[in-house]
């Protein structure tokens, strides 16, 4: 990302990367949702209904240039053939780059250069321009924004993390942008609570909450690309309502799932080595008004919601600390604490 780079701070940017008019609302950092089972590092800007074809336009946040452009034809979830979508990483500075995903199509003046950037060549683009069109095969664009001279505090072992280092160098978001457009989009946030931008490094020494991995599976990258992340594990807080604590699993009967907990706890930045062995009763979970319990529909105003347990009881996760950064988990689906006296053979330890 910084070979050949030219100084261009201070950066500051002054477009979104869907057109205002376009941007229903605006995922934080730190959601956790299917693939997505450590808390993701990037935001989602949510536009309106698919179409049978992209009718989005994506743009540049900034001057800068495309660096290098990667193609997805699998869904990450799955594993299955899925339509194209392009994910462009920009540079605009030695130090300030985004990211912009699932874009259904380039524009096709940088569609036709894109072969060059494996010889190191560049795509130069300003504020504002069109990169792409998405909308056939998602809800939204996903944005990073990384400051590579700021290492994020909350992973305890970087290198865990080299299969996606750049997240390790994520910056609060909406930092970068001009106002009054930082506001415009602050306004769209699903998170209230500060930093609106959300969060995705929980990791605290020592403590439950956080990322794991199962041991001597390559960290984030895992054993093999398709299903990398079934070695995951992530016990933290929902992105949408920090109230919420969420156990995301990357292998639940065979497919990632995220689920909140009967109880809402216990709080994982208080379980140590000392607490002993916790058990989480696993729930679906969705979001409700505070005041009517109606259940939110992700386009409403949402200043007022919880995202709180709901449903059937799908299982009992069993967790202790047996180090300061070594995990022991079961899962057991479809029983109750009650029903879970302690670990079986089938325990298996996690390291961060």
């Amino acid at each position: 990302m910084q070979q050949g780079c030219t100084d261009r701070e201070p950066v500051q940017f002054g477009a979104p990367p869907l057109r205002l008019e376009n941007i229903v609302n605006i995922a934080p950092y730190g959601l956790m949702v299917g693939a997505h089972v450590i808390p993701s590092d990037h935001q989602g800007y949510h536009f309106g209904p698919q179409a049978p074809a992209p009718r989005y336009d994506v743009l540049a946040v900034g001057d800068g240039e495309i660096v290098h452009i990667t193609v997805r034809r699998v869904s990450v979830d799955t594993g299955q053939a899925s339509r194209p979508q392009y994910h462009v990483f920009l540079r605009h500075s030695c130090s300030i780059v985004t990211q912009l995903d699932l874009i259904d199509e380039l524009e096709p003046a940088i569609a036709a250069r894109m072969d060059s950037l494996s010889t190191g060549a560049t795509i130069p683009v300003r504020e504002g321009q069109v990169i792409g069109r998405a909308g056939a095969s998602s809800q939204g664009v996903d944005l990073w924004v990384a400051d590579l001279r700021t290492l994020a505090p909350g992973y305890i072992v970087p290198q865990h993390y080299e299969a996606e280092a750049w997240r390790l160098y994520a910056i609060e978001p909406y930092s970068l942008f001009r106002e009054p457009l930082r506001s415009q989009l602050r306004a769209k946030s699903i998170l209230r609570v500060e930093p609106l931008g959300g969060r995705a490094d929980y990791d605290v020494d020592g403590r439950l909450i956080g990322g794991w991995f199962v041991e001597n599976t390559n960290g984030y990258g895992g054993l093999q690309q398709s299903g990398f992340f079934r070695t995951h594990l992530a016990v933290t807080y929902h992105a949408y309502d920090p109230a919420g604590v969420i156990v995301s699993l990357g292998d639940f009967q065979g497919q990632a799932r995220q689920f909140a907990v009967t109880g809402n706890g216990p709080d994982p930045a208080q379980v140590s080595v000392t607490t002993g062995p916790v058990k989480y009763e696993l729930r679906y979970w969705g979001s409700f008004h505070r005041q009517t319990g109606r259940s939110w529909d992700y386009q409403e105003p949402f200043d007022e919601f919880r995202v709180l347990p709901w449903g059937e009881v799908q299982g009992t996760v069993l967790m202790q600390m047996v180090g300061e950064r070594r995990l022991k988990v079961e899962v057991f689906p479809g029983k109750r604490p009650s029903e879970v006296p302690g670990f079986t053979v089938g325990a298996v330890l996690y390291e961060r």
